[in-house]
């Protein structure tokens, strides 16, 4: 997935608190390193600071997937509640269905890469 190389066990464990929602102080306390350490990793370590940043990438891609899969649910429901029999249930439903909608936006296409052929000119 990610090139951990260069980072030991404790920088990729500290990573995966991190992406967790741990906050540097409570890494260092379940890691048992001073808190200082953490920020030496993210001032001054560029592999450290890539996969962290790589990381944070992927957990909130899938927060987004979920997120997604859950509107998803909501929006067949919100359509079944369009049917009600009481007015205000379906007039809430026209209103939030429009509302969800206009969220949702499309994933960007990630960045092209280039093909080897490119560097040939």
């Amino acid at each position: 997935m990610w090139d951990i190389s260069g980072l030991s066990d404790l920088q990729l464990r500290a990573i995966e608190l991190t992406v967790q929602g741990h906050n540097d102080s409570r890494t260092a306390r379940i890691l048992s390193i001073n808190r200082r350490t953490i920020w030496d990793w993210k001032t001054h370590n560029d592999d450290y600071r890539r996969v962290l940043a790589e990381a944070r990438i992927y957990v909130h891609a899938s927060a987004t997937d979920r997120c997604q899969s859950i509107a998803f649910k909501a929006t067949d429901v919100l359509t079944e509640i369009l049917d009600d029999t009481t007015v205000n249930n379906r007039m809430r439903a026209a209103q939030i269905l429009p509302t969800l909608a206009s969220r949702l936006k499309p994933i960007p296409l990630p960045p092209r890469q280039p093909a080897p052929s490119d560097y040939d000119n």
